[in-house]
């Protein structure tokens, strides 16, 4: 779907921001292997939102399912793909991990769910365990800048 025809969709308030399971696996089980950088994964992200009244009130139109695929399609604009996707209870009414090609196809799709004033969102990166291993190599070679003499 374009993304004009998902903002004609949001006229109705379908928010391009959501939360359902979209596969029955837990959302932090996002585990993937890291092969060498040529061949790498798109990198993960952990999306949280809150619906604004308008949002809340497209929910309660669309229903759970017509958000979530709302917001699958919206990330498949982008190029990403939707991993997972949960209504919560608590701080955030969603919650979905996405993969996507880069930090601009990211902040793109923040612009633009911003822009519509249906939904505020929180976006956190995703590090796989190998990713923290090379992380914790390179940090044993440097030094805190107020350590230097």
């Amino acid at each position: 779907m374009s993304q004009a025809a998902l903002w004609s969709v949001a006229a109705g308030w379908q928010c391009p921001v959501p939360c359902f399971p979209i596969r029955d696996n837990i959302p932090f089980e996002i585990e993937r292997e890291t092969p060498e950088k040529e061949n790498r994964t798109m990198p993960k992200y952990m999306v949280r939102a809150n619906y604004s009244n308008g949002g809340a009130t497209g929910l309660l139109d669309a229903g759970g399912t017509g958000r979530r695929d709302a917001v699958k399609a919206f990330i498949e604009s982008a190029g990403g793909q939707v991993e997972a996707f949960y209504y919560c209870f608590g701080e955030y009414d969603v919650l979905f991990i996405a993969d996507l090609p880069d930090n601009v196809s990211v902040a793109a799709l923040s612009l633009v769910s911003s822009a519509s004033g249906a939904v505020e969102t929180v976006t956190t990166p995703l590090l796989t365990a190998e990713e923290i291993d090379e992380a914790v190599k390179k940090a044993s070679t440097l030094v805190a800048p107020a350590l230097r003499s």
